[in-house]
């Protein structure tokens, strides 16, 4: 099921939203997705609502498809990893139950072994970012994003790589 949500980065903003949604309802879970809520940082939430059934809730806080990716993932890491009897939102609290669904989000999107072995050739391009993206099977802008949020390259660079949700 992750290569089908993995498959998925790739679709345009509506497409994949609407198939995500349909996708994630196959398997027992809610995916909704609302508008950003002023004044706060959230970009995600998970809710198990009985015990077959679980929500994902997912914000337009960012509107970058690596973000939205990557929060759901994220919020995927919850449900798979953690207690049907907790609710976890996005508060900037980085307890040991958020990094271990960011690492699952990392994970799922780029495998370690995978990104290590891109960093290892010390050489990020264009085309050396679009190749792991095939390879994975994600979005290039999702390759980007995971670059920038470590830092292998700034904030401006490959920008035209990446993807905005309307």
């Amino acid at each position: 099921m992750i290569a089908a949500f993995r498959e998925l980065t790739m679709q345009t903003a509506e497409n994949s939203v609407t198939s995500l949604e349909e996708l994630c309802a196959s398997c027992g879970v809610a995916v909704v997705v609302v508008s950003h809520l002023p004044k706060t940082y959230a970009h995600g939430a998970t809710k198990w609502l009985n015990p077959g059934k679980a929500m994902i809730q997912l914000s337009t806080r960012y509107k970058y498809a690596d973000i939205f990716w990557f929060s759901f993932f994220h919020e995927l890491g919850h449900i798979l990893l953690h207690s049907k009897k907790e609710a976890f939102a996005e508060t900037g609290e980085k307890t040991a139950e958020e990094s271990e669904a960011d690492r699952f989000a990392a994970d799922c999107l780029i495998p370690a072994s995978k990104y290590k072995a891109f960093l290892s050739k010390n050489r990020i391009t264009q085309d050396s970012i679009r190749q792991l993206a095939h390879e994975v099977g994600i979005d290039p802008g999702i390759v980007v994003g995971r670059l920038h949020h470590d830092r292998r390259v700034g904030w401006s660079d490959f920008q035209d790589l990446q993807r905005k949700f309307n």
